[in-house]
């Protein structure tokens, strides 16, 4: 390393990023699950007898 505790500093900041990461996942899960859920097609319904 070029500087004292640099990694130190690599496993804080891998550490944060890691963070963040998962902040950002349980923030959008909620809205991609929603979409996920009104995005899906209708059921086929069964077919009407003509007579």
């Amino acid at each position: 390393m070029l500087v004292e505790g640099g990694g130190e500093f690599i496993a804080a900041l891998a550490l944060s990023l890691v963070l963040w990461l998962i902040a950002e996942i349980m923030v959008l899960l909620p809205t991609v699950a929603g979409t996920m859920r009104r995005g899906r097609p209708a059921q086929p319904q069964a077919p009407t007898q003509r007579w």
